[in-house]
């Protein structure tokens, strides 16, 4: 089984990650959609086209199974008809909810939409946008002390109230250590529970990992580099060189 995930840049990497700890044998598809991010700004309608066009790829190149490795992705793919099995990660951070009051951090799209709060009918939920940490996180993840002072500055007190904090977006799973640390409470990581959730799937293939990247391939396989996200696998990079014209769908136009 071949299994899909795309993100924005390195944040679904985290989901990624944790899959192939967990099940090595699965060939995997990570696309890179580096072309059109961040996601997280980006327009309902804009995010449905982008969503299309990129599960569209992935299932070119033999995806059978597509796996949410971004959350606002997922806040508009739950909206659409798609084909193939599809395990959401929002549904996946909702199915780890055990208290009352619950705190949302996430990107500026996936506040405004509500992705969470809409499946949290009857909960006290406080959503927070933290879309400046997607590109400090792409920047200076190892850079803990400056993104935990960034945290620090930029969360009020009525999320350190929160009994249980959804990390809503897959570039803070990266650093949820951070997190955890200030926050000091109940913080859920939903990629933790699509591990849980691609158990019912039998595992099969060879343990093939293809990273795909919409532009300047370079300069994301060095960061994927310099992090060591995947340092202690073999990943195999390819361009996707995509044409983007007005009034039309994203096409994919060479490989190299």
């Amino acid at each position: 089984m071949k299994i899909g995930l795309f993100d924005s840049g390195i944040g679904g990497i985290a989901v990624l990650k944790k899959l192939i700890e967990r099940f090595p044998k699965f060939d995997y598809l990570y696309l890179a959609d580096t072309k059109r991010a961040p996601f997280g700004t980006k327009r309902y309608k804009d995010l449905k086209e982008i969503v299309r066009d990129d599960i569209e790829i992935l299932q070119s190149f033999g995806a059978n199974l597509i796996v949410a490795a971004c959350n606002t992705a997922d806040s508009v793919a739950t909206d659409m008809n798609i084909s193939i099995p599809y395990i959401s990660i929002i549904d996946s951070g909702v199915d780890m909810i055990k208290k009352e009051k619950i705190g949302v951090i996430a990107t500026e799209a996936t506040v405004k939409l509500g992705s969470y709060a809409k499946r949290l009918k009857g909960k006290r939920v406080v959503q927070r946008s933290l879309q400046n940490l997607v590109s400090i996180v792409e920047k200076n993840m190892n850079d803990k002390d400056f993104i935990k002072s960034v945290l620090k500055k930029s969360l009020d007190d009525e999320i350190f109230k929160c009994d249980e904090v959804i990390l809503g977006c897959t570039h803070f799973s990266l650093v949820s250590d951070i997190f955890k640390e200030v926050l000091k409470t109940r913080v859920l990581d939903p990629s933790d529970r699509i591990v849980e959730k691609l158990a019912a799937y039998d595992e099969s293939g060879s343990g093939e990992i293809e990273i795909l990247v919409t532009s300047n391939l370079d300069s994301f396989r060095k960061k994927v580099q310099k992090f060591g996200i995947l340092s202690d696998v073999n990943l195999k990079y390819r361009q996707v060189d995509i044409d983007e014209k007005s009034h039309s769908n994203i096409r994919i136009v060479g490989i190299r």
